[in-house]
């Protein structure tokens, strides 16, 4: 029985072209981090610092990782650096909003999900803080829903594709990962979830703009991971509805 529905939310609950959106991030973040580190060092640790989340099992909180890593050489700043990534993602990182693109059928799934007992959580990769999660949830007109779970950097110690990141989510939302669904658009980072015992849903509404995937996680896409990960259903995210009427 499911109990609980996870959602990926780039490219699942909005809709943007990866490459155009992590080139004009990248200009905005950098301008404001000027005075801070040097734009060559920078631009190189936001990077890297995200890659190595993949090294977190469980250690420490996502955000003191990543900041471990970003701020290296720099610890005496290190605070004043969150803060501005904290103060970037509150206003500047309006900019990119003109870039996203509705997903057809989302509030219609929403509304209906609000009349069940489920519980249902932003599964999104982890990599940005609770500020910058809740800002790109606006985006998608999503705001005022009551979710169960938001993943962000302040709550994690895993990332995608760790099985980890899926147990984690199960753990605080007191759910066993076989009473899940996760739907999302990545058929590893998304659907590694059912190694879990989760079922498993990849949407397809990205494939309408031509999507590139930038994830942390692509250089398994090639690996033999990707071969042994089931999918069970696929389609539009609007579709998520039907399969769990006939769950």
């Amino acid at each position: 029985m499911i109990k609980a529905v996870l959602f990926d939310l780039d490219n699942t609950l909005i809709l943007f072209d990866e490459t155009a959106f992590y080139q004009q991030y990248l200009a905005n973040i950098t301008r404001a981090f000027q005075g801070l580190m040097p734009m060559h060092i920078f631009q190189k640790r936001l990077m890297s610092a995200s890659q190595a989340l993949l090294q977190n099992s469980g250690k420490m909180l996502n955000s003191e990782f990543y900041m471990s890593v970003f701020a290296e050489g720099f610890a005496q700043k290190s605070e004043a650096m969150w803060q501005k990534f904290i103060d970037f993602y509150q206003q500047d990182f309006n900019r990119l909003q003109s870039l996203m693109i509705p997903v057809p059928g989302v509030h219609e799934l929403f509304n209906y999900l609000r009349q069940t007992e489920l519980k249902i959580v932003v599964a999104s990769n982890p990599l940005f803080p609770l500020t910058a999660q809740l800002k790109r949830l606006s985006w998608a007109g999503l705001a005022d829903y009551p979710f169960d779970l938001i993943t962000h950097l302040e709550n994690t110690t895993f990332c995608k594709p760790q099985t980890g990141y899926y147990r984690e989510i199960c753990r605080q939302i007191r759910v066993d990962p076989h009473d899940c669904l996760m739907a999302g658009n990545d058929d590893v980072n998304d659907m590694i979830a059912g190694k879990t015992g989760m079922k498993t849903y990849l949407t397809t509404d990205s494939r309408l703009i031509g999507e590139a995937s930038l994830a942390v996680s692509k250089n398994l896409r090639d690996s033999e991971v990707e071969e042994t990960i089931k999918i069970e259903y696929r389609g539009s995210l609007s579709g998520v509805k039907k399969v769990l009427g006939n769950l």
